[in-house]
């Protein structure tokens, strides 16, 4: 066995077997000059950190290949779990996501470490220059005073100076091979995407918002990660990486479809909060003056007072936000006319109430109306339900809820006449005589306006 070169650098170049070459650099600040290494060593010892450092290279670029091809399907990942959790936070790191960071962030480190190796040979050529001393005196030491020894003054000791370590096991550049695996970046980050104009289709800009919402959370999902590369590059000494575009929202356009935009009213006329702006797609339409309190709630019912099952007129409205309620259904935003059916109020009471909630920008303000309900109802009885021919029936009746009752027949004329002033509630009256069988109708009108009947018909024997 043989090795090449017979002397070693203190603490520096590891000796080898003749044809190889696998030097190694100390990372050690306390490397001592060479002994007794002849200048014509350094040009074997170079060519062979030479080579060791373009076989460093390609087993960067294909690192830098790996590292590319993990970016991808990190931001795969990243895609399909904005797609499919939306807003929902809580399942936005989803297994998938975690793997392929994780491969990523792997595959970073090992690349790091291959661009330190590869700055490690490059500075162990450096050393390895002969040094631009005068060549000895006849007689004296190759290379000794005035020329100066093989890397000492005015030369410098090979290696000497230099801090910059070399393990070959170890891996390369974080950003600079990331670069290359993805094609080239450029070292600052590139500008924001310029803003679009809106789609004026109400549609088209709905859709329009919506990709933006995606692409920002996309965004949230790449700041993290180059803050992480942040990180990384800070402990290993890396150049710093590109920070991610943040996406730009669209802007209302400018083109003739909006030239008739109305101007914002002026700031004293919204004495109560501030002005906001009503749009038809990315046109201007109209402007809301929006609470700063909340929006104000206006609820109105008709009438005051209503019979169970009759219709209830109800006129609501919201400054601002959005209307809702439970007791009625809403028809349009933020304010209109609406009806429902009174029902029965809740056991021991006669009043129905009925509510409007207004809510707009996290704030929710109310109103409600109530009205007196009565439960109208009327008892009309025949005694006897059967007479003999030209007899006669008392008819009596009873009602509750009722503001006046007539009775009448059409079968009895007169016994219509005598009875048209009476509109007792509660009463009675005395048929004419009976010739056939004869039909008597109370005819009543509730207090809330409406109308209610009853019959009652008496036979003949």
């Amino acid at each position: 066995l043989t090795c090449d070169p017979p002397k070693l650098y203190q603490g520096g170049i590891t000796s080898t077997p003749t044809g190889q070459a696998s030097p190694a650099l100390s990372s050690s600040a306390n490397n001592k000059p060479p002994v007794d290494l002849p200048p014509a060593q350094h040009r074997p010892l170079s060519d062979a950190f030479a080579n060791e450092q373009l076989k460093v290279e390609d087993e960067r670029g294909l690192k830098a290949q790996e590292v590319g091809q993990a970016r991808l399907d990190y931001e795969k990942a990243i895609r399909e779990a904005v797609s499919n959790c939306g807003d929902n936070s809580a399942c936005n790191d989803t297994p998938s996501v975690t793997t392929t960071r994780e491969r990523l962030e792997a595959r970073e480190r090992e690349l790091a470490e291959l661009e330190r190796q590869q700055k490690a040979l490059a500075a162990a050529q450096v050393a390895l220059k002969p040094p631009p001393g005068t060549p000895g005196t006849p007689g004296g030491t190759p290379g000794g005073t005035p020329g100066g020894t093989p890397g000492g003054t005015p030369g410098g000791t090979p290696g000497g100076g230099n801090t910059t370590g070399f393990n070959p096991s170890a891996l390369g550049s974080l950003l600079s091979g990331l670069a290359k695996g993805l094609g080239g970046a450029a070292s600052q980050a590139p500008p924001p995407a310029p803003a679009q104009a809106c789609q004026t289709d109400q549609n088209a800009y709905q859709q329009q918002q919506q990709q933006y919402q995606q692409s920002l959370q996309q965004y949230n999902y790449q700041l993290q990660v180059y803050n992480q590369q942040q990180q990384q590059a800070s402990i290993y000494g890396t150049p710093a990486p590109i920070a991610p575009a943040q996406p730009t929202p669209c802007t209302p356009s400018t083109g003739n479809q909006c030239q008739s935009q109305p101007r914002q009213p002026d700031a004293g006329a919204c004495t109560t909060g501030t002005w906001r702006a009503t749009y038809t797609g990315a046109c201007v339409t109209g402007w809301q003056c929006i609470s700063t309190a909340g929006p104000k709630a206006e609820l109105s019912c008709e009438p005051q007072t209503a019979d169970v099952g009759m219709t209830l007129a109800v006129t609501y409205g919201c400054s601002s936000g959005v209307a809702s309620s439970s007791s009625f259904r809403v028809t349009t935003q933020p304010g209109g006319s609406a009806t429902t059916t009174v029902a029965n109020p809740p056991a021991g009471t006669n009043t129905a109430t009925y509510t409007l909630a207004c809510t707009d920008n996290g704030k929710t303000t109310g109103a409600q109306c109530s009205i007196q309900v009565s439960r109208p109802n009327i008892i009309l009885v025949a005694n006897p339900k059967t007479v003999p021919a030209n007899g006669t029936s008392l008819l009596s009746w009873l009602t509750t809820g009722m503001k006046s009752c007539v009775i009448s027949s059409p079968d009895q004329a007169d016994f219509t006449a005598r009875n048209s002033s009476n509109t007792s509630v509660t009463g009675a009256a005395t048929t004419s005589p009976i010739a056939t069988s004869a039909r008597f109708l109370l005819r009543c009108e509730t207090v809330s306006g409406g109308v209610k009947e009853a019959t009652t018909t008496v036979q003949v024997q």
